[in-house]
């Protein structure tokens, strides 16, 4: 049996990157998104992001639809501690994956670039895949079961 301590530093070798849309309902929300969210920035595993992310997550939280639960700080304030929190990679891989939102494939590319273990999505797109070059593509609901059957 593990102690917590090595228990807590497998954890800490896990690298998630988290979709666009999963971020934003961790945002604006208090479910398990969210919770999944802090559990990265309580260091229980590490989130990775690039610029090519949060750009994409701050022009999303301008459109009118999020405007209404969010002001242009918190959307300031989020990517402030992102870049804190996270392990920022520079996207340097091209992917043509997902054709039918091309914006999916910045996913992949952060991921693969950031030598990821997870990429957390709530996009039938990306989930339908269930694995990119040997990277798991799991719902929100599975990783926070994952992790918490990892911790046995």
């Amino acid at each position: 049996m593990q102690s917590e301590r090595q228990t807590d530093e497998i954890l800490m070798m896990f690298r998630i990157v988290f979709d666009t849309n999963v971020l934003i309902s961790a945002i604006l929300s208090d479910g398990a998104p969210s919770l999944l969210l802090r559990k990265g920035m309580l260091d229980e595993f590490t989130i990775v992001t690039s610029d090519l992310l949060l750009r994409e997550f701050e022009n999303v939280m301008q459109r009118p639809k999020f405007k209404v639960y969010n002001n242009d700080d918190e959307v300031h304030r989020t990517v402030q501690v992102l870049m804190q929190v996270a392990d920022f990679v520079v996207v340097t891989s091209k992917f043509s994956v997902v054709e039918r939102d091309f914006k999916d494939n910045i996913v992949l590319e952060t991921a693969y670039d950031g030598k990821v273990d997870f990429i957390v999505s709530g996009d039938d797109h990306l989930l339908s895949l269930k694995s990119f070059r040997g990277i798991k593509i799991v719902s929100v609901k599975e990783m926070l079961d994952y992790l918490k059957d990892d911790q046995i």
